[in-house]
């Protein structure tokens, strides 16, 4: 936890007890910013968690739970923001910003995917500033998991080579069989040739092989 300027709403772990939630989405402890409903004045303070360590997929999310009200008008600002960090807090990515009010517990997720391979920590910061101190209870967070899993390759096109007058295409598609058609009008459509793929690897098209002077291919599972 970093606590930046001088003030008195902080991330605790406990039972949250204001007048936003009096338990945690899984009893007992939640995180929160004024988890006693406290009256306070001003905050400027960051959750952070441990180094997670993103491998072992393709894709990463991050979930979680939470409540808050930002939405009283004699606060001048109230914000709950994610960031990310890759170098131990030297700087910062934002990867969401919360407002406005969740009055129940909510479920958040956020994409990571950006980030496999890499050592990330997660930090939730909370910045908050009022001329009429009161009870805001803050934000809470509770039930915080990292998620890294592996998903089929995307399709997509991967490149055109040309090589003694002749022209030939690369795509990558998940496992399917796919059909290649030829076009030289976006209306007729000719089929060139079948493939099977079993996942992710390249599937080639020689054009000159298929006598067939196009200037459009798709492939169709």
């Amino acid at each position: 936890m970093i606590d930046g300027f001088e003030g008195d709403a902080t991330w605790t772990l406990g039972n949250p007890n204001n007048n936003l939630q009096t338990n945690a989405y899984s009893p007992a402890n939640a995180w929160g910013s004024n988890l006693g409903g406290r009256v306070v004045g001003i905050g400027d303070t960051m959750l952070i968690s441990p180094a997670i360590q993103l491998t072992g997929g393709n894709q990463a999310t991050l979930d979680f739970w939470h409540s808050y009200d930002f939405s009283d008008e004699s606060s001048i600002y109230e914000i709950g923001e994610v960031y990310c960090t890759t170098n131990n807090g030297a700087t910062w990515n934002l990867l969401a910003q919360f407002g406005d009010a969740v009055f129940d517990w909510e479920p958040a997720k956020i994409n990571l995917t950006p980030y496999v391979g890499r050592v990330i920590n997660i930090g939730f910061y909370y910045s908050f500033f009022t001329v009429d101190d009161g009870t805001f209870p803050g934000w809470l967070i509770d039930d915080v998991s990292v998620a890294v899993s592996s998903a089929a390759a995307p399709f997509y096109f991967q490149s055109v080579a040309f090589t003694n007058g002749q022209a030939s295409l690369t795509f990558v598609a998940p496992s399917g069989s796919y059909v290649i058609e030829g076009s030289t009008d976006l209306v007729n459509w000719t089929p060139l040739q079948t493939n099977n793929s079993t996942g992710g690897e390249a599937i080639f098209i020689d054009i000159q092989s298929t006598n067939f002077s196009s200037r459009y291919y798709r492939m169709k599972k």
